[in-house]
């Protein structure tokens, strides 16, 4: 089963590739892409055996109106992300042999992150827009993700419990049953997450939900995390992605 596959041992994710594009002077959105396979291949030779596509705020809809191009090209540059990702490990294989799997994460960020105004930190928006809305983000962010050849879906920086329970509730779909995933939260502090509901009792929630097999927790200041590992009673919690003692408040 790919679950015990990828998580059966530790393993090394990448980092912040916007974080690093920008340090090279590149808008995110304008970053070319020999400099975006670079920056993979370096996460790569670093020990990574997890990389995410760079797809966390292509929402379609937003591409389209940023792009200003039509429904069919928003999905081409979304399954681009995949192609730069697999072109990377192809030219790590090839040069390196290492003798394991790379997987490939397709990173959906929360329907927040693709809103411009922070509210991927807080969920605000949760309170303004449709659960339909909501669910056919997800499921179009997903589904040309998978055609494209992930291995994993990843859905980031959820700062919602009722995010996360469409988004399960999508994945638990014949059209994605058993593909794997997991759900990984932005906290605000010690014990919520960004929309103050309790960590804990998120947890509580998916906790009986058997077909959400992995819980990640992203986007997060680094003392948080002992803390809020505390918060899982099932151990489901497998990914941990933080930030550095990130100083920030989000209203």
């Amino acid at each position: 089963m790919i679950y015990d596959e990828i998580f059966g041992e530790i393993r090394v994710m990448d980092g912040g590739l916007g974080s690093l594009l920008s340090q090279m002077g590149h808008p995110i959105e304008f970053a070319p892409m020999p400099e975006i396979m670079q920056k993979t291949r370096r996460f790569l030779y670093s020990g990574a055996t997890i990389i995410e596509t760079c797809s966390y705020q292509a929402g379609l809809a937003n591409l389209q109106e940023q792009l200003k191009i039509s429904s069919g090209e928003s999905k081409i540059y979304l399954k681009n992300s995949v192609a730069l990702a697999q072109e990377a490990v192809a030219d790590f294989m090839k040069d390196e042999n290492p003798g394991y799997k790379i997987y490939i994460a397709g990173s959906i960020g929360s329907y927040g992150s693709n809103l411009h105004d922070r509210s991927e930190y807080t969920g605000s928006y949760i309170r303004k827009v449709d659960p339909t809305m909501l669910r056919e983000y997800y499921e179009g962010q997903a589904a040309v993700l998978m055609e494209a050849g992930v291995d994993i879906l990843v859905f980031e920086t959820v700062p919602t419990l009722d995010d996360a329970l469409i988004i399960a509730q999508l994945m638990i779909s014949p059209k994605f049953k058993d593909f794997p995933f997991w759900i990984s939260f932005y906290c605000k502090d010690n014990y919520s997450i960004g929309s103050n509901e309790s960590f804990r009792e998120v947890m509580k929630t998916l906790s009986r939900l058997d077909h959400v097999k992995v819980v990640g927790i992203n986007c997060t200041d680094s003392r948080f995390i002992e803390s809020l590992l505390k918060c899982d009673p099932v151990q489901k919690i497998s990914v941990v992605n933080p930030k550095h003692r990130v100083q920030q408040t989000f209203e």
